[in-house]
């Protein structure tokens, strides 16, 4: 497939990448290890994961409009081949795995939220959820006695073996969590601050971990500058027992601009007109997160900053988490940059270039029941390329993770690396000129090409590779 910068920029924008400043490092008595033989055909994007109580994980993706599982065990070896659970989907699907190792999986179609049921490697038959929503990310949740599907604003709960229940508002949120006793946790971004309700009728607002005034040109104190604090994208993960912990991103961006003027003397008098702008910028982001209990009292005095980043084109998101039952958490999220072509006319900007990182942060309670935090690991790296290849915008997007060990708090982390791999097509030639000649003709000379040379063309193709690797003590 052949590259089209402008789609590859479009497609990097729309996923919120991310960077944090911060070294790689594992952890303490956990060793890097890649799982090996995951299918890859076309691209890939909407990886969910979920383990089993023995630690053997699932994972769906989507790929090419086609909607995809796996099981693999918990030492990394594939279970068996994939399985394909269906060939319409127009948005992200939701994921929820019980205890024993079945699974459910949500999904849109154009005629319908659906799910399916899997035991063993047994895909059972779909059935319908809503037939009247299309086209919206839906998410799947486990609890003891069942599983729930969730999308935009609604939430249907269902038994294990039974067909789903009548639809439930929930309101509208950016994420969902369930405990395995069915009680359910919105997490929704809100005017400045992150709100959590649990099961429709005790709500909490989480501040952002500082206020700012936001304004425009002309608005504040100093016309000529203008502030925006954006607070979004939380993600919520919940243990058995009803505590739950958020993560959710802040990103504050300063531009002040100087006035440039013109000034000249107009019968004696001064006159100067503005005849345009510079502007400089500054941006801060951070991936900040918090604990409750099953009371939805903070566990943490303060919001725990997981990754902090600065400067324009830097950015942090697509942050993942999970929780286990004595409180530690692990965070999986990008770490990136982009540079931007100058703004058109009509303020749009296209990538220049992407670049991004998977990183995975722990924070574990300690003997002193103490959480401490544990140093960012990155586990994503730069592609191999055959000889005479070159690399350009890899971006390690869409994270998702489980902990497969609470006790040694080993996990798996899956994502898709996405990149352009540019290289000399020598099937493919064209002639360029390496030989002129001066020409002079009635008083004007000219330069006249008198040998043409055979050249391969610049080609490059579009890649995505589903990667994966899991991080144990063997």
């Amino acid at each position: 497939m052949k590259n089209n910068k402008k789609n590859i920029a479009r497609s990097v924008l729309s996923i919120a990448i991310a960077m944090a400043l911060v070294p790689a490092t594992s952890y303490a008595g956990l060793k890097p290890f890649d799982i090996k033989g995951l299918p890859q055909a076309g691209a890939i994007y909407g990886i969910r994961a979920g383990k089993a109580s023995n630690g053997d994980v699932v994972i769906t993706w989507i790929s090419d409009s086609n909607l995809y599982g796996q099981r693999i065990f918990n030492n990394g070896i594939l279970d068996g081949d994939s399985l394909g659970i269906s060939n319409d989907i127009s948005n992200f699907a939701g994921l929820a795995v019980n205890s024993n190792g079945s699974f459910v999986v949500g999904w849109p179609t154009s005629s319908g939220i659906k799910g399916v049921k899997v035991e063993a490697k047994t895909l059972g038959t779909p059935f319908v959820v809503s037939p009247d929503i299309t086209s919206v990310p839906v998410q799947a949740l486990a609890k003891t006695d069942g599983y729930a599907i969730a999308w935009v604003s609604s939430l249907v709960n269902f038994a294990a073996n039974d067909t789903p229940g009548a639809v439930e508002p929930i309101g509208a949120f950016d994420s969902v969590a369930m405990d395995s006793g069915g009680d359910f946790f919105v997490a929704t971004a809100n005017n400045g601050k992150i709100s959590i309700t649990k099961n429709n009728d005790q709500t909490i607002d989480i501040p952002a971990s500082k206020q700012i005034s936001t304004y425009g040109f002309g608005e504040g104190k100093n016309p000529n500058k203008s502030v925006s604090f954006v607070v979004g994208e939380p993600e919520i993960a919940a243990n058995d027992s009803g505590e739950f912990v958020v993560v959710w991103n802040e990103t504050e961006v300063d531009i002040t601009r100087k006035v440039h003027k013109v000034c000249y003397t107009y019968y004696g008098k001064k006159l100067c007109a503005d005849v345009g702008f510079t502007y400089t910028s500054s941006s801060i982001s951070n991936i900040n997160s918090r604990r409750y209990n099953n009371t939805l009292q903070a566990k943490d005095t303060k919001p725990l900053v997981v990754a902090s980043a600065k400067g324009i084109g830097v950015v942090l998101g697509s942050a993942h988490v999970v929780l286990d039952a004595d409180g530690d958490f692990t965070v999986a999220y990008i770490s990136g940059k982009v540079t931007y072509a100058p703004s058109n006319s009509y303020g749009e900007q296209d990538i220049i270039t992407a670049q991004s990182e998977v990183f995975v942060k722990q924070f574990v309670n300690n003997k002193a029941n103490k959480l401490v935090a544990g140093t960012a690991t990155q586990v994503s790296s730069k592609p191999k390329l055959a000889a005479k290849h070159t690399l350009k915008n890899s971006t390690n997007l869409g994270p998702s993770i489980v902990v497969t060990d609470e006790k040694t708090n080993a996990f798996m982390v899956f994502w898709h690396n996405d990149y352009e791999d540019h290289y000399k097509d020598y099937e493919n030639t064209t002639q360029v000129c390496d030989k002129f000649k001066t020409v002079s003709y009635d008083g004007y000379s000219y330069k006249e090409c008198v040998h043409y040379k055979t050249v391969p063309t610049d080609a490059s193709d579009n890649v995505s590779i589903l990667k994966a690797k899991r991080y144990n003590t063997k």
